[in-house]
């Protein structure tokens, strides 16, 4: 993988773990799976909120966190658990 897309994946990861912590609730659990043309990033908790991306207060030094996954990641989302408890934020960059 290529240098930049190793730093843009990692603070993208860096974000969504971050928010998991500060807002969600339970355990973290993050999945990254390596496929031949994308890397996919998925970051699970069990708090009922979903994030979503947002413009940030100017007086506010947080919510730019999604705004940087939305504009660099290639596509990003929310998955809503099937049982109601949780939600996992995905995001995927192409590789290839």
């Amino acid at each position: 993988m290529h240098r930049d897309l190793i730093e843009v994946a990692a603070l993208l990861l860096s974000e969504l773990v971050t928010n998991a912590i500060r807002h969600g609730k339970g355990a973290v659990r993050l999945v990254v799976k390596k496929l031949p043309s994308r890397l996919c990033v998925e970051v699970t908790d069990d708090g009922p909120g979903l994030p979503a991306a947002r413009a940030p207060r100017n007086d506010h030094a947080g919510g730019r966190g999604l705004m940087l996954v939305e504009r660099l990641a290639n596509d990003w989302g929310v998955t809503p658990l099937a049982n109601g408890s949780g939600k996992t934020v995905w995001f995927t960059l192409r590789t290839a």
